[in-house]
């Protein structure tokens, strides 16, 4: 499969076979990946801002440090994928299944179908994501879907927490 500039058509990267693909630090700025087989691919550091992914597959890619703004990331799949220290302002994943994704560090300010809250005086924030087929939440270094992050919560905070609570309100309203 050829990478092409979304805009100019121009190919950026010809190759058959993205699976894998060397492409730390590439320039994929506006490029058309849509329906792309990345998976395993190491795009750290490169350049996805404005790049259209849509059910694309980066099953376990590694996009540690990667610029993802305002990507369209619709439909992707994340599963495993390294999305560390990530830019993901003003990116679109709705209905990207991010299960075993590692979320640290990454920008996820503005970023479409998240929603970030804060339980009572601490000053830590969490995400919630609505996926295709479950509600998946980071919380601290936490990630997993209700069941996993209520099952955390309540290790360490204890039964009927305001996490546990917020954790429960956030997923009636996300899939609602």
């Amino acid at each position: 499969m050829d990478i092409l500039h979304r805009r100019t058509g121009k190919v950026i990267f010809d190759g058959a076979d993205l699976t894998g693909a060397d492409l730390r630090g590439a320039d994929l700025v506006e490029t058309d990946l849509s329906k792309a087989d990345l998976s395993k691919a190491d795009l750290s550091k490169a350049d996805l801002s404005d790049a259209n992914l849509y059910g694309a597959n980066l099953d376990r890619a590694n996009l540690y440090d990667a610029n993802l703004y305002e990507a369209n990331l619709h439909g992707t799949n994340l599963h495993g994928a390294s999305l560390r220290k990530a830019d993901l302002h003003g990116t679109n994943l709705s209905e990207a299944n991010l299960r075993g994704a590692d979320l640290r560090g990454a920008n996820l300010y503005g970023a479409k179908n998240i929603h970030s809250f804060q339980a009572g005086n601490c000053n830590r924030v969490c995400y919630a994501v609505k996926g295709e087929n479950e509600v998946m939440f980071q919380i601290g270094c936490f990630w997993g879907n209700t069941e996993e992050a209520i099952e955390s919560i309540k290790l360490k905070y204890g039964k009927d927490s305001n996490y546990e609570k917020l954790v429960i309100i956030y997923t009636d309203m996300l899939k609602s």
